[in-house]
């Protein structure tokens, strides 16, 4: 049986409020005035093969704020009276049942799972790339975790119910953007370093034929380059370039050079 906002008087010279006799009760939002939860008579009293459990009328991810603990005859038998309305499970935590009666029913997410709202009746695993937090600067162990956070552009998370996301190995990015599962390999023409959102294009007069390259190799003297080159170029004959030109430069009057040369040289 199912008993809401109920009283009661005593019976048989017991005193208290409830006598329950061979019967199975759940009490809802039981209220108990001038309750004498530290003494005699009980608030409620089992005469003996009964059972009965309190809660309230509060929903899933919701808790009552009750005040009064009532004083019954069986000392295994919690009951929380003159509770207030019901609250939400604050963000960061989860209730799954009905009928609760403190704050200590709202769970704490555990790591690597977020409530982004009140009111929670379960939290959500972090997905790949992506990491529990509760909205704080650095990354730390968090429980009742607020937020499924996208890892920041130049990081990564392979899995899921993570709470830190690794940076990019050099010659990898993000490719921009955030939220990233994996890093990318840098193409040839390209390179990066550790922790970069993107892969940067050789400058003028470097060269990369590899993928996945943290640097840029300089063109070797006589040979040129414009920007993001897998390969340099040499130069014509009857021009010159130093190593790391991003262009040839022609020999002056009464000069000339062979192709791929570093020096102009005087006419026979």
């Amino acid at each position: 049986t199912s008993y809401t906002s109920c009283s009661a008087t005593g019976q048989y010279g017991q005193g208290g409020g409830m006598y329950l006799y061979e019967s199975t009760a759940t009490l809802i939002d039981l209220a108990a005035q001038d309750n004498h939860a530290y003494g005699v008579p009980s608030d409620i009293f089992n005469s003996g093969g009964s059972s009965f459990t309190c809660a309230t009328s509060c929903t899933v991810g919701q808790y009552g704020d009750c005040q009064d603990e009532a004083y019954t005859s069986d000392a295994s038998y919690k009951c929380y009276v003159n509770c207030g309305g019901c609250h939400d499970c604050p963000a960061g935590t989860s209730n799954n049942e009905v009928g609760s009666t403190t704050n200590s029913s709202c769970q704490a997410c555990p790591t690597g799972f977020a409530s982004t709202s009140s009111g929670a009746t379960s939290c959500t695993s972090c997905e790949a790339g992506r990491f529990a937090t509760d909205d704080g600067p650095d990354y730390i162990v968090v429980t009742k975790a607020t937020d499924c956070s996208a890892c920041p552009a130049g990081s990564h998370q392979p899995t899921a119910t993570s709470v830190y996301c690794a940076p990019c190995d050099a010659g990898k990015s993000s490719n921009g953007t955030a939220g990233a599962a994996a890093c990318t390999t840098c193409p040839a023409g390209t390179a990066s370093s550790t922790g970069s959102a993107t892969c940067t294009p050789c400058a003028p007069g470097y060269h990369q034929p590899a993928q996945g390259s943290d640097t840029c190799i300089p063109c070797a003297a006589g040979y040129f380059t414009g920007a993001g080159a897998t390969e340099c170029q040499p130069c014509s004959a009857g021009t010159v370039s130093a190593t790391g030109a991003a262009a040839c430069t022609l020999c002056d009057a009464g000069k000339s050079s062979a192709a791929a040369s570093d020096a102009c040289a005087m006419c026979p």
